[in-house]
């Protein structure tokens, strides 16, 4: 019964691996029609009334968005640096600081668009801005453990990690997914209340069940915080994520710098590798995959590797699947997903 209730809900979304990602890529320059695609509605989601979510058309439409997003942060942010890529580290930062570069500034302008003030991003960089202004980084208080996201789905969540795409309303949390086939607020209510018993439902789909002493799951992330001189800092960051429809493995590295005020982003020579073993959900091994190295001077850059299908329940086994390859200033290191 589930899996007549998923096919229903992703009719005519799902395309496995690369012709999914060919789509995505063909797609990814939005204008103003597909923009009036994305819906904003209202609901009561159990902690609040009149809150709001983004309403998308099909998975196709949300991820689409998505790498639209990813898109144009990346086109920002080279275009700042063709113009000002020559300028010595220190002089770099201030230019920054000078002009008031945000690297986010396409996010905000796509949140201005629609409109839409109630994103997950906007709790995220609050949070991020508090976490920076103390004497000493505390890696316990990261924000990204609790928000475990790309800034880009982040703009897509509502503050409390929820969309609408297509019959269905998915969930995150930074322990994994909710997706309510049926599209039903009274049990994303129910949830939020605290009901677990929901999860038990013919109509809901999630990884929030799962035993967190498996050895093999499908929802874990990592954090490493390294000093590697004196009042620089870089956190790296692995994680493996399965969603109904996709199953992604990420390595991050963001660039930190003491200064009066606390802490800062600050771009230096960064490198990052994602290598993939996923596992079944037997936990045998299943596809591999190389991101091949992203090099770049950026406060934080990232590598992702994706499959995207049906039922595959891929997921990642503790200390073997996920290993991120990082470098930075005088270093050149790796982590693996453990937990």
């Amino acid at each position: 019964m589930r899996k007549l209730l998923l096919i229903i809900c992703l009719a005519g979304t799902i395309i496995a691996g690369c012709s999914k990602e060919k789509n995505i890529e063909q797609s990814s320059n939005m204008d103003q029609s597909a923009l009036e695609k994305i819906k904003v509605i209202t609901y009561n989601n159990g902690l609040k009334t009149g809150t709001s979510m983004l309403e998308f058309t099909s998975i196709q439409a949300f991820d689409t968005t998505l790498y639209m997003l990813e898109q144009q942060m990346r086109i920002y942010d080279s275009s700042f640096y063709a113009q000002y890529g020559n300028l010595s580290e220190e002089a770099y930062d201030a230019k920054q600081t000078e002009l008031g570069y945000n690297e986010q500034t396409p996010l905000i302008d796509f949140e201005s668009l629609l409109p839409y003030s109630n994103t997950m991003r906007q709790v995220y960089v609050a949070l991020e801005n508090d976490w920076l202004s103390n004497t000493e980084l505390d890696i316990s208080a990261y924000p990204k453990i609790d928000y475990p996201f790309s800034l880009a789905e982040m703009t897509l969540l509502n503050s409390d990690g929820e969309v609408k795409i297509g019959n269905c309303i998915l969930k995150l949390t930074k322990k994994g997914y909710l997706w309510i086939t049926d599209g039903s607020f009274t049990t994303l209510s129910s949830f939020n209340n605290g009901d677990m018993s929901v999860l038990n439902l013919s109509t809901v789909i999630t990884n929030l069940n799962e035993s967190s002493g498996d050895d093999c799951a499908s929802w874990k992330s990592k954090e490493v915080s390294d000093d590697y001189v004196a009042g620089k800092r870089v956190i790296k960051h692995v994680h493996h994520h399965s969603y109904p429809w996709k199953w992604t493995e990420s390595a991050e590295i963001t660039s930190y710098k003491h200064n009066s005020n606390g802490w800062k982003k600050y771009a230096v020579d960064l490198g990052v590798s994602c290598q993939s073993y996923f596992r079944t959900s037997d936990c045998l091994s299943s596809s591999q995959i190389w991101s091949g190295w992203k090099r770049k001077h950026d406060k934080s850059i990232e590598k992702n590797n994706t499959i995207w299908g049906n039922w595959l329940g891929l997921r990642a086994e503790n200390g073997a699947s996920v290993y991120g390859g990082f470098e930075y200033p005088g270093h050149s290191n790796s982590e693996v997903l453990t937990w």
